[in-house]
């Protein structure tokens, strides 16, 4: 991503620093990494130590220019690291962003392979009931110490947490201090179906504000509406 990283990272070329394949995707340099790969065109789906290819790099930064170019050329939209993180995952992590919704959008033109997290935070309950399938146990895990019930309400789909609801998730569990409610106060609709499925308007987090307090700070009037005839 953009930012002070960026100026010493520039800095550092301007002494003699290597530009590998990996470092012009890191930053987007599209143009430079299109004429690597014409000479290189055996790297264009090289992984790292951690597994993570010229595209994971490209995701995780959020470059879409970078990633059509990638793309075009055949990058392999699946390839994951070793932890199991594919492009579209940790695009989907970086969502609300900068560019964060173009780059998801790009990838998905791909048809990319969902995990379950990425399936909830994305709203794809038709991937998220197939996994279940499979696994039932998985509505119970966490990514980075959060629910799938928790990263789904966060990015507002209603369909998508009440089969979660269905399938055994813990409409008050904690995530961080936070609770799913807590973390669904911009989507009135989420706000609504947790409530109706015992959610606790009255938790509150480790600052000690309820879901109530967070809806007020942030003007969303629908959900302190719905909170405060909860209480």
């Amino acid at each position: 991503k953009d930012g002070a990283e960026t100026e010493i990272i520039e800095r550092l070329f301007e002494r003699g620093a290597v530009k590998d394949v990996f470092i012009l995707a890191d930053l987007g340099y599209a143009e430079e990494l299109d004429d690597y790969l014409e000479q290189h065109p055996e790297h264009l789906n090289v992984q790292d130590e951690k597994g993570a290819t010229p595209l994971y790099h490209a995701a995780h930064n959020l470059h879409p220019n970078t990633i059509e170019l990638l793309l075009q050329k055949g990058a392999d939209v699946n390839l994951a690291t070793e932890e199991g993180s594919t492009p579209i995952a940790i695009a989907t992590d970086h969502i609300w962003d900068h560019r964060g919704t173009d780059t998801v959008d790009l990838l998905m033109r791909k048809n990319p392979t969902l995990d379950f997290f990425t399936a909830c935070q994305l709203g794809k309950t038709d991937r998220v009931q197939a996994l279940l399938k499979e696994k039932t146990g998985l509505v119970q895990e966490h990514k980075g110490g959060w629910s799938s019930l928790y990263l789904t309400c966060g990015n507002g789909h209603a369909e998508t947490a009440a089969l979660l609801i269905e399938q055994g998730a813990n409409v008050n569990e904690r995530n961080a201090g936070y609770t799913p409610l807590h973390n669904a106060v911009s989507h009135p609709g989420v706000v609504k179906l947790l409530l109706d499925h015992g959610a606790d308007p009255k938790a509150t987090d480790a600052n000690g504000r309820t879901p109530e307090d967070l809806a007020h700070e942030r003007g969303l009037n629908k959900a302190v509406s719905l909170l405060k005839q909860a209480v």
